[in-house]
């Protein structure tokens, strides 16, 4: 049988650092946000280091390592028109 690759809410969210592509840590995911109808992961709520805003950043941007760590490859350009809180 083939290995689950499945990760619960709260190995996602406690204490999960999120990396840039050039590996360093950006920030923190503090939690995410489920379509009801569809059933899956719509955003990543996202706490930057270098902003004070919580943003919700679409979930296909994140990419998770082979160490279930997050990595985002989004430029600032584009944070700026995403949904803060």
């Amino acid at each position: 049988m083939a290995k689950s690759k499945m990760l619960s809410v709260e190995r996602m969210t406690k204490k999960k650092s999120i990396k840039n592509v050039e590996g360093y840590e950006i920030g923190n995911i503090i939690d995410i946000m489920i379509d009801s109808e569809q059933f899956v992961v719509s955003y990543g709520i996202v706490s930057l280091k270098n902003r004070k805003e919580y943003f919700a950043i679409p979930w296909h941007f994140f990419q998770l390592s082979t160490e279930n760590n997050f990595t985002l490859d989004v430029d600032s350009c584009l944070l700026d028109k995403l949904p803060v809180f």
